[in-house]
């Protein structure tokens, strides 16, 4: 696999830079949700303003029209809005044809970095060997299983179940790259934490009705939003603008000439 946008530095002592342009960043934003992350995003953007944090969302990219706030959000930005549902599209694969045309789409829109905030569809190697493709996740991907894969992977709350039924007494969201894998991915950063107010024996009692489970889950992923998605996908696309992600030598990921990172960097560590 060949990932055209990974330029290491050609200088074994330095770092270099992802984002190497004197312009603001072109971001297009993936969703299928409501939107409330995304939106946060748009209002990070318009509040800070793209000259002060480096980038600007400049398409909005939906799988689907129904119950998906894309439209509401590209409206309230003045950003174009693109919603195409899969189950339309009358093809035999209708999600390689969906990042096929969302492809198209990035290359009109001259994006730069593609940022999935709720995107409910798994982007193939037509969207993450020719752009930088950075996914929120609502769990800690730093944490492997026996197995040496990402032990948290998943969709929705299952990630959290996951955490909760491992006995972690923090939950966390992590920005990662998107990858042949889904979910296996290089962190780029991970959030501060949601404290698990249950103990661990209380978890297990949960765990006796799934119903309740899922649902503990779920209250927890409202608490990540607040912490995590709504906060750090805007601020890794900042340090990203502002020139304080890179690459080395090799293609390691580094952050302010520190590296390589296999583990990402934490939230509060970037304030520094």
């Amino acid at each position: 696999m060949s990932k055209r946008w990974l330029m290491p530095s050609e200088d074994r002592e330095k770092v270099r830079p992802f984002f190497n342009e004197d312009r603001v960043m072109r971001v297009a934003v993936l969703l299928s949700t409501n939107g409330s992350t995304a939106d946060s995003l748009g209002a990070y953007v318009q509040e800070q303003t793209p000259e002060k944090c480096g980038s600007e969302v400049v398409l909005y990219f939906a799988n689907k029209k129904k119950d998906c706030g894309v439209f509401r959000i590209g409206e309230k930005y003045k950003t174009p809005a693109i919603a195409i549902s899969t189950s339309f599209l009358g093809v035999k694969e209708p999600e390689r044809e969906l990042n096929s045309i969302l492809a198209d789409r990035l290359t009109a829109y001259n994006v730069d970095v593609v940022a999935m905030m709720g995107a409910g569809w798994i982007v193939d190697e037509q969207i993450y060997d020719s752009w930088l493709t950075i996914n929120n996740h609502p769990a800690d991907l730093r944490v492997k299983g026996p197995d040496g894969k990402k032990a948290y992977k998943g969709w929705q709350e299952e990630p959290i179940t996951k955490a909760l039924l491992a006995g972690e007494r923090y939950l966390h969201v992590t920005v990662n790259e998107a990858d042949e894998e889904a979910d296996e991915g290089l962190p780029w950063m991970i959030s501060d934490g949601v404290k698990v107010t249950e103990s661990p024996e209380e978890v297990q009692e949960l765990a006796k009705d799934e119903k309740k489970l899922i649902a503990r889950a779920g209250e927890y992923q409202d608490m990540l939003k607040e912490v995590g998605d709504k906060k750090i996908m805007a601020r890794t696309l900042e340090l990203i603008a502002k020139k304080r992600f890179g690459f080395d030598a090799h293609g390691g990921l580094c952050f302010d000439c520190h590296g390589p990172l296999t583990k990402g960097v934490e939230y509060k560590n970037t304030f520094r």
